[in-house]
C-alpha cells in the first residue's frame, strides 16, 4: 500500500463492489447522486504525484491517451492510478482474510452475537433445526438470516428454504443471463454441425432425471 490517500469510504465501497473498480470508478465519479462520488473526487485530488507520473509514463497509457490534451490525460491518469491502487488493496485484503479466516474460534458469520450460541461443525455447517423459518428467512435471536445470497427474485430463496425445512430434495440450477455473452454461450455449448445446443440439452436431461426420480419416490411412498 502507498499510504492513506484513498478515502476510507471509497476503499470500503469498492472492496465490496461486485462490478469492480475497472468498470465502476468512472461511473461513480460522474454520478453526483452516488453515496461515495464526492469522496472519490477527493481521492482523485489526493493521488500522489509520484504515482501519477508513473502512470503517465506507462506505454499502455500513452497508447490509449497520449493523443489527448494535458487536462484529459491528467484525469485519465488519475482514474487509472486509483483503479490500480484499489485493485491492489482488494487483493491484499482478500489474501489477508484467506490467511486468517481459521484464526478465529468461530468463523464468520457465526461469530455474530445473534449466532454465537449456534453449534458449528468442523465443516462449518449448522443445523437448520436451530432456526425458525419465516417468509423464507431463518430467524434466531430476533435476527433474520438467509441460506443463500439475496437474489433479485425473492421467491427463489423463499421456496428453497421452505423445501429444505420440510425435508424435500432441492434441484439447484444455475444459468447465465444471455447478456453475459461469453459465459452464456459457453454454457449453451451450441453444436454447429447438429444445430443443437448440447449444453442446454444436457440441462434438460438432468432436470428430466430429477423429476422422474421424484415421481418414482412419490409412487413408492
Amino acid at each position: 500500500m502507498t499510504g492513506d490517500w484513498i478515502v476510507e469510504s471509497v476503499e470500503q465501497y469498492f472492496s465490496a463492489s461486485p462490478i469492480g473498480p475497472f468498470l465502476e470508478v468512472s461511473r461513480v465519479f460522474h454520478d453526483e447522486s452516488h453515496s461515495v462520488s464526492q469522496a472519490l473526487k477527493t481521492t482523485f485530488e489526493r493521488v500522489p504525484e509520484e504515482l501519477l507520473s508513473l502512470t503517465k509514463k506507462d506505454a499502455n497509457f500513452l497508447a490509449l491517451y497520449g493523443h489527448l490534451d494535458h487536462a484529459e490525460q491528467d484525469w485519465f491518469a488519475r482514474e487509472q492510478t486509483v483503479v490500480n491502487e484499489l485493485n491492489l488493496r482488494n487483493r491484499l485484503c482478500r489474501r489477508h482474510h484467506l490467511l486468517t479466516q481459521n484464526n478465529k474460534a468461530r468463523p464468520a458469520p457465526y461469530d455474530e452475537p445473534a449466532l454465537a450460541d449456534v453449534p458449528v461443525s468442523e465443516d462449518r455447517l449448522v443445523p437448520l433445526s436451530e432456526f425458525e423459518v419465516k417468509e423464507g428467512v431463518l430467524v434466531r435471536n430476533k435476527r433474520a438470516n438467509v441460506i443463500l445470497p439475496p437474489t433479485p427474485s425473492e421467491n427463489s430463496s423463499h421456496w428453497i428454504t421452505r423445501a429444505l425445512f420440510e425435508g424435500h430434495s432441492v434441484f439447484w440450477l444455475h444459468t447465465y443471463h444471455p447478456n453475459n455473452y461469453g459465459a452464456f454461450n459457453k454454457q449453451r455449448n451450441f453444436n454447429k454441425e447438429t444445430q443443437i445446443a448440447d449444453g442446454l440439452e444436457s440441462y434438460v436431461l438432468t432436470i428430466q432425471k430429477f423429476v422422474n426420480t421424484r415421481i418414482l419416490h412419490r409412487d413408492h411412498t
